[in-house]
């Protein structure tokens, strides 16, 4: 009877989805809900979408809101063979995962071949095509700007070949009066 009373409940487990495109899931990680809920009312919320709060994420121990991801599935519920290929809901689904710096980005993300190998076929990445739009060349300055050293002391325009004649021509005028400097 008292093992009944104080036996630890099982953690519940979800996928965290970042994005759902048609036949794709962009993937972040299997976490574990941190909550006092009872696992059924806990999964009861996951499914109908109505759970608000933290998820620790794999083992990396980052704990997120769930507001952060489109979508949380029960482990269960969704079964990932080994070509990164889910079954969810009756239907096969393409898998992009998503790296760890995109779990808390905001906006749109956007599918990419895999440049380092077969498996997983698909990385998620920022859409950052706003961000393009918005820097487009119609708002570039129509004069050219000159970057220098905050504590450049000369002007960027200054002829520094012009200059080192000048000392030199200075110098020998110095000289054939017989100037000495004392340095």
């Amino acid at each position: 009877m008292l093992k009944w009373l104080f036996a630890k409940k099982p953690p519940v487990r979800c996928w965290a989805i970042k994005q759902v495109d048609p036949g794709m899931l962009h993937l972040c990680e299997l976490g574990t809900l941190q909550t006092d809920l009872k696992p059924e009312q806990a999964l009861h919320q996951v499914r109908t979408g109505q759970y608000q709060g933290p998820v620790q994420m794999g083992d990396t121990g980052i704990v997120l809101h769930s507001q952060l991801f489109a979508l949380l599935i029960p482990e269960q519920e969704l079964s990932l063979d080994d070509q990164y290929t889910a079954h969810w809901q009756g239907v096969t689904w393409e898998i992009a995962k998503v790296p760890q710096r995109c779990w808390t980005w905001s906006g749109k993300l956007e599918p990419v071949r895999n440049p380092n190998g077969p498996v997983p076929r698909w990385l998620s990445v920022e859409d950052v095509s706003e961000l393009r739009q918005k820097a487009s060349a119609q708002h570039t300055p129509s004069v050219e700007a000159a970057f220098r050293a905050e504590n450049d002391l000369e002007s960027p325009d200054k002829d520094v070949e012009a200059a080192i004649r000048d000392a030199q021509r200075q110098r020998q005028v110095k000289d054939a009066w017989g100037w000495r400097n004392d340095d």
